[in-house]
C-alpha cells in the first residue's frame, strides 16, 4: 500500500486521474463504443501530429490502453482543448 501511495505521489496523480479512468473504461464498455473508439483514434491522430513527444505523456497511455515504461513518463496531460481528461469528460457527459 505503501509503494503505491508514493507512485500516485511522485506522479501527481490524485483523484481526478482515478475517476477519468473509470469513466474511460464506461466509455469503451458502453453502448457506442465503436464511435468512442473511433473518436479516440481521431483525437489521438491529432495528439501524434501536434505533439511530436506525446509518447511521453501518461494519459496517452492511459487512453490508448498501452504501457510505458515510467521512465520515460515526463508529463500527465496534454495542455488546454488537448487535454485528454477533458475529452474524456466531453465524451462521458454525451453518453
Amino acid at each position: 500500500m505503501e509503494k503505491i501511495k508514493n507512485i500516485l505521489n511522485s506522479n501527481n496523480l490524485d483523484a481526478d486521474f482515478f475517476e477519468m479512468e473509470r469513466k474511460k473504461k464506461e466509455l469503451y464498455n458502453g453502448k457506442d463504443k465503436f464511435k468512442f473508439f473511433n473518436q479516440v483514434y481521431n483525437f489521438c491522430s491529432i495528439l501524434r501530429k501536434k505533439f511530436p513527444d506525446y509518447n511521453q505523456y501518461r494519459f496517452y497511455h492511459s487512453l490508448i490502453g498501452s504501457t510505458v515504461e515510467e521512465k520515460d513518463i515526463k508529463k500527465n496531460d496534454f495542455p488546454g482543448k488537448y487535454s485528454i481528461k477533458n475529452f474524456i469528460e466531453e465524451k462521458f457527459n454525451e453518453m
